[in-house]
């Protein structure tokens, strides 16, 4: 797919277009970080609660 993408615009579109899925994922790592510790954190202070 990011081969594809290489092929299909190739240059400074091409780079932009790669950054843009990298800052994606990335994104979405982090927001599931955040949510899945926030969970956490709530199951705990529930259970001291």
């Amino acid at each position: 797919m990011v081969a594809y993408a290489f092929a299909v615009y190739g240059g400074p579109v091409g780079w932009l277009a790669f950054i843009g899925i990298i800052w994606a994922l990335f994104s979405f790592f982090l927001a599931m970080m955040r949510a899945i510790i926030l969970y956490l954190f709530i199951m705990v202070g529930w259970h001291f609660y």
